[in-house]
């Protein structure tokens, strides 16, 4: 199947959310945003491909909030002790 319009799109989109909902998992379509050949941020992040690779962009503060997360956990796992359980869902949860 070509999806050479926007129909066709919707088509595939509908075809997908229906069966993912089948198989048990959500799918919240009126969150879905319209078909776009260059779409914009999704939850802060732009994903750029180019002949380099994969790059992603965000936003400042949320760059220095991963950052922390990620010096916390080495932090920990070099201290020698146990990993913090809530400190790893709250890494998973960002």
């Amino acid at each position: 199947m070509i999806l050479q319009s926007l129909e066709g799109c919707r088509a595939a989109g509908h075809r997908f959310a229906t069966t993912m909902c089948f198989l048990g998992i959500q799918v919240a379509t009126q969150k879905a945003r319209p078909p776009s050949q260059t779409p914009g941020a999704w939850a802060g992040v732009v994903a750029l491909v180019g002949p380099a690779g994969v790059g992603v962009t965000c936003l400042p503060d949320k760059w220095k909030k991963a950052q922390a997360i990620i010096q916390d956990t080495l932090h920990e796992v070099q201290s020698g002790g146990l990993l913090c359980h809530k400190l790893l869902e709250h890494a998973v949860d960002f």
